[in-house]
C-alpha cells in the first residue's frame, strides 16, 4: 500500500490547491492526461483522469448539480493515513497513500451534491491487478464511512462469493480498530469476532458471502462486493443494490481483478463503465477506474506492468513479478493467470466494432430535419418485437458522398417504468426520455404522442397532408409510447411522415414478421409494382457486410466529419460503443450484440446499417438482378 520507503510527493504543476491529496490527484490526473503515448497510464485510465478535470471545470458552474469540495477529498485521506499496517513489514508505522489511491478517494469523497451536500458517487468500480492493495484500501474505507460521514445507523456488508475472500477485507479492518486505541476511543468502537460497532451512532461493519437469498431485510449504508470478477451470480449485486432504501448516499463499492466470465455482473458493470468513460453514457452517480495494459501492448515488457499495477514497487514487488513473468513464457497455464491476475487482462473478452471517439468526431450540432430537404434520403428502420427499443434512422446523401444520419428511438411505457424503477432512481433510459428525477413514473398519465398529419372528420391522418414540423412532443432522444409494447402504429406514422418530407428513395426494415406487414402497407400506399420503396434486409453476413463495411469505412476515416455525420443522439452513441462484429475467413463481417442476453443494445447500429443498404448496393443497368457494392 505504499512504498517501503519514506518518499516525498512531487508536483508536477504549480501550486492550484491547499490540500496536497488534492494537489497530488491533481497532477497525477494532470500527468495521465499528458500520456499521449500511453507509456505509463493506459487508456481507461487516461479516460478516468480526463473525466476528473473536466469535472472540476463543471463543478464551478452555476448550473451544475454538484461542486468540489478540498476538504472531503483531505479528510478521507488524512483519517486513512492515520491507520497502522496490519501486514508486511514497513518502514513506516500508519499507511502511506500512493498517487493512483489518493486519486480515487479525492474523486469519491469530494464532489458532492449541492442539493444537500452529500457524497455525488454512490456506485464505485475499482478493477486493478493482483496484490495492489484493493482489500486495505478498502478497509480503511469502511472505516471512514463506519465514523466520519455523519450517516445515523451506517450499516456497512463486505460481501464476497465466500465468507473467507470477505474476510479480506474484514479482517484488516478489524486489526486496525484492536491497533488503534485513538480510533476506539474517539469513536466508541468495538471489534468483535464477526463484526465492528461503532458506539457513536450505531453502525456496524460484517462480512457476509454470496448466499443472497438469505441477505434479504438489510438497509445497508455501504456495501462492498470484493473480487466481484468471481461471483457466479447476480445475486448478491442485485440484494445489495436493491436494499439500500432511505439512504440518502449509499455507495456500493466494488473492487476486483480481471477474470474469464464476460457474461457475469462483474464484466457487465465493466462494460457500463467504459461507456461512461469514452462518453458514450452519462452517469454522474458512478466512479470507476480500470487499470490494464492496453490492446497491443506486450506483456512481458517491464515498461507495460505498471499500467495495470499503479503500486509496482510498493505494495507489488518488482523481483516477485518477474518471477511470474518467466513462469508465463514457460507455460500456457501460467499465461492464462499472468494475464488476468498481474496485468489485469479480461480473456474471452470481445473488442468494440466501432470506436465512440471517432463516432463522437462527427457529430454535428443542431442537425435537422431540414438539413435533409434536397438530398437523396434512405430509412432504415429496426422494429421492436415486443418490449424492446425500435429505431427508425434517416440518411441523406450529398453529392459529395458524405452521408448524414439523424435516428429517433421508440420504447413502451411498460418497460420505460420497468428501467427506471431498476436502478435506485438511477435511469439512463430515463434521462434519454426526459423522465428522470422526478416522481416514479405511472403508465395512466403517459399520453400518447400526437398525430404528424392532418386528420380528416373521423379522426384519421390524411397521408398527403404532413405537419411541416415535429411537434414538441416527438423531440426527444427516446420517444415513449403508452402500453407494454412498441406501438407500430405510430413507429409507422413517423416513417410515412419522412416519406412526405423528405426526398426518401428506399425503406429497409429488419426481418421481424411486423416490419414485413409494414413493408407490404407500405408499398401499397406508396409505391410501385416495379419499384416498391420498402423492402426486407435479412441479417446474415451475405446481405449486412456490404453497408456495415461501409459504415466501418465512414467511422475509421482519419477524418470521419468527411464522411458522416450525425445528430450526436446518445441513445445511437451508446448503441455504437455497444456492437461487436464477427469476422468470417471469407472476408464477411456481421455486427451483433456481445451476447444474446446483453442488456445493451444496437439496435441503431441495425437500423443504421439497413438504411446504408440501398446506397452501396445497386442494380446494373443490364443483366440479371444482382447486388453490387460500390465502396466508399
Amino acid at each position: 500500500m505504499a512504498s517501503r520507503k519514506p518518499k516525498t510527493r512531487s508536483r508536477a504543476t504549480a501550486e492550484r490547491f491547499d490540500s496536497e491529496f488534492v494537489q497530488i490527484a491533481f497532477d497525477y490526473a494532470s500527468a495521465a492526461v499528458a500520456d499521449r503515448k500511453r507509456k505509463d497510464h493506459c487508456e481507461f485510465v487516461r479516460l478516468a483522469c480526463r473525466r476528473f478535470l473536466d469535472d472540476l471545470k463543471r463543478a464551478k458552474r452555476r448550473n451544475c448539480e454538484f461542486y468540489f469540495s478540498e476538504w472531503h477529498g483531505h479528510d478521507v485521506c488524512d483519517f486513512i493515513e492515520k491507520l497502522p499496517h496490519v501486514q508486511g513489514s514497513w518502514d513506516t508505522p500508519t499507511l502511506t497513500l500512493e498517487p493512483a489511491q489518493i486519486f480515487i478517494l479525492v474523486n469519491v469523497f469530494g464532489f458532492r451534491r449541492k442539493s444537500d451536500d452529500r457524497r455525488r458517487f454512490t456506485r464505485a468500480y475499482i478493477e486493478v491487478a493482483r496484490k495492489n492493495a484493493k482489500s486495505t484500501l478498502t478497509a480503511g474505507i469502511v472505516l471512514y464511512c463506519l465514523t466520519c460521514e455523519g450517516e445515523l445507523g451506517p450499516d456497512i456488508v463486505v460481501g464476497a462469493t465466500t465468507g473467507a475472500q470477505a474476510d479480506k477485507v474484514f479482517k484488516p479492518a478489524k486489526q486496525m480498530v484492536d491497533r488503534t486505541s485513538a480510533l476506539r476511543d474517539a469513536f466508541a468502537l468495538k471489534a468483535w469476532a464477526r463484526s465492528i460497532t461503532c458506539g457513536d451512532n450505531g453502525g456496524s461493519v460484517q462480512p457476509i458471502n454470496s448466499k443472497s437469498s438469505t441477505q434479504d431485510g438489510w438497509n445497508p449504508y455501504v456495501g462492498v462486493l470484493d473480487e466481484l470478477h468471481a461471483h457466479k451470480d447476480r445475486g448478491l449485486f442485485d440484494v445489495i443494490r436493491s436494499a439500500f432504501g432511505a439512504r440518502k448516499q449509499p455507495l456500493m463499492w466494488m473492487i476486483t481483478t480481471a477474470g474469464y466470465n464476460v457474461r457475469g455482473v462483474c464484466y457487465e458493470q465493466r462494460t457500463l463503465l467504459a461507456k461512461i468513460l469514452n462518453g458514450a453514457v452519462e452517469a454522474d452517480h458512478y466512479f470507476g477506474i480500470i487499470f490494464t495494459i492496453d490492446q497491443g501492448d506486450d506483456p512481458f515488457d517491464e515498461g507495460n506492468w505498471r499500467k495495470a499495477n499503479p503500486l509496482l514497487g510498493a505494495a507489488v514487488d518488482l523481483s516477485e513479478f518477474r518471477g511470474y513473468a518467466i513462469e508465463a513464457k514457460a507455460s500456457p497455464e501460467s499465461l492464462g493467470e499472468f494475464l488476468t491476475k498481474r496485468l489485469n487482462v479480461w480473456l474471452n473478452a470481445a473488442s468494440a466494432w466501432l470506436s465512440v471517439d471517432q463516432w463522437k468526431k462527427a457529430a454535428i450540432e443542431g442537425l435537422g430535419w431540414d438539413d435533409f430537404h434536397g438530398l437523396e434520403c434512405t430509412v432504415g428502420a429496426d422494429l421492436a418485437d415486443k418490449d424492446d427499443i425500435t429505431a427508425v434512422v434517416l440518411i441523406g446523401q450529398h453529392e459529395d458522398g458524405k452521408i448524414i444520419v439523424k435516428p429517433k428511438f421508440f420504447i413502451p411505457a411498460a418497460a420505460l417504468i420497468r428501467e427506471t424503477q431498476s436502478d435506485t432512481g438511477q435511469s439512463t433510459y430515463g434521462v434519454w426520455a426526459g423522465h428522470n428525477g422526478g416522481p416514479p413514473l405511472n403508465e395512466d398519465e403517459l399520453e400518447g404522442l400526437p398525430p404528424l398529419f392532418d386528420l380528416d372528420d373521423d379522426g384519421k391522418p390524411i397521408w398527403d397532408k404532413p405537419l411541416k414540423e415535429l411537434p414538441t412532443e416527438w423531440r426527444g432522444d427516446l420517444l415513449t409510447t403508452p402500453g407494454d409494447f412498441v406501438d407500430h402504429n405510430t413507429v409507422e406514422m413517423f416513417i410515412r411522415w419522412l416519406v412526405a418530407t423528405q426526398s426518401v428513395r428506399k425503406i429497409t426494415f429488419d426481418q421481424f414478421a411486423a416490419a414485413q406487414q409494414m413493408a407490404s402497407r407500405l408499398n401499397e400506399d406508396l409505391g410501385s409494382p416495379d419499384d416498391p420503396i420498402a423492402a426486407v434486409l435479412h441479417k446474415s453476413a451475405a446481405n449486412v457486410t456490404n453497408p456495415a463495411k461501409e459504415l466501418e469505412a465512414r467511422v475509421r476515416a482519419k477524418d470521419p466529419a468527411k464522411h458522416i455525420g450525425h445528430d450526436g443522439n446518445p441513445v445511437m452513441t451508446w448503441m455504437v460503443s455497444n456492437a461487436v462484429v464477427t469476422r468470417h475467413v471469407n472476408g464477411t463481417i456481421i455486427p451483433k450484440k456481445e451476447s444474446p442476453e446483453s442488456v445493451n443494445k444496437i439496435d441503431g447500429v441495425d437500423a443504421m446499417i439497413n438504411a446504408i443498404a440501398p446506397i452501396v448496393m445497386v442494380e446494373p443497368d443490364t443483366g440479371p438482378a444482382t447486388l453490387e457494392y460500390t465502396g466508399l
